[in-house]
């Protein structure tokens, strides 16, 4: 599964995730709400798929933004958005613009909106790879959530006796204050799995 927390104009916490029925070959994108991160509503379907061979929505990042819902997602090796108002009301989905760079295939992401527009991170790995087990973190912005700049590699796998030395996962990024956070799971040549944090005021100078 794969969560995602927003938090919209109304102070309300909404925790959306990805449920994937392999018996009926169902994907689901579910949602909760909260108004104190303690006690949630009854879970609710936001979207459904027919199958991963058709729409998946792999690791929806979701903006919501004056009464709109704004999602970017991985599918088929590409990142897409749409937009709507929730409860399966979506925009036709529009492959963003973006120069991958290096034969990369996107896979888990993140999109926040910041005062210097709509700033992505995504994990990648190189097309053909049997695994996605050597993946680096890839930072672009856009000022529309369509057009990006070319992706630019801000976080590696460590080399030596680290927890973080095979590959980085699924990551969440922060700009609060003019810092850049970046939440990272990552794991080690065993199989281990950790969680890290990296910041800096230059997104390409984390530390």
């Amino acid at each position: 599964m794969q969560y995602r927390f927003t938090q919209t104009i109304l102070h309300s916490l909404e925790c959306w995730w990805r449920y994937v029925d392999e018996v009926h070959n169902v994907i689901t994108i579910f949602r909760r709400t909260s108004d104190d991160g303690i006690h949630w509503s009854s879970k609710e379907p936001m979207y459904s798929s027919s199958g991963k061979d058709k729409v998946d929505w792999i690791s929806p990042a979701i903006v919501y933004d004056h009464g709109i819902y704004k999602i970017w997602y991985v599918n088929n090796k590409k990142i897409w958005y749409t937009e709507g108002s929730g409860l399966n009301n979506y925009s036709t989905p529009k492959e963003i613009e973006i120069d991958y760079g290096n034969d990369l295939c996107p896979w888990h992401l993140d999109v926040e909106k910041t005062s210097n527009g709509y700033e992505l991170i995504y994990v990648a790995y190189h097309n053909g790879a049997k695994n996605h087990y050597h993946m680096g973190l890839y930072y672009s912005i856009s000022e529309d959530g369509m057009k990006f700049t070319p992706s630019k590699k801000v976080l590696s796998e460590r080399k030596g006796n680290y927890w973080d030395n095979s590959g980085i996962y699924r990551s969440c990024l922060l700009y609060i204050d003019g810092v850049y956070h970046i939440i990272y799971t990552g794991w080690d040549n065993h199989e281990n799995v950790g969680l890290g944090h990296v910041s800096g005021t230059d997104i390409n100078e984390l530390k």
